[in-house]
């Protein structure tokens, strides 16, 4: 089955998700992001009503973790030390 993907405000036909993908890095990050975003709402759509949920519900986490962070209650863990851990738990 072959793919068949239009970009009509470019006028270009791309055939397959490397020709996508190679159009889309050429765009200003800040419209990466946008396609980004709207790619995964196209895979679980939610309803406003339950996005404002999940928002208000991901700043109450991060004020909490920030919190805890300011307090002294937890460390931060270094981005690379978190990358060597994940890597070291592939089977």
């Amino acid at each position: 089955m072959e793919l068949k993907w239009c970009v009509t405000e470019w006028g270009l036909i791309m055939n397959n998700p490397q020709e996508v993908f190679q159009a889309a890095s050429q765009l200003p990050e800040a419209d990466r992001v946008h396609v980004i975003e709207m790619l995964l709402e196209s895979l679980d759509p939610q309803p406003a009503e339950d996005q404002a949920e999940v928002d208000l519900a991901w700043r109450e986490e991060v004020r909490d973790r920030s919190g805890q962070l300011s307090r002294g209650q937890v460390e931060p863990v270094p981005w690379k030390e978190v990358q060597a851990d994940a890597g070291s738990n592939e089977p």
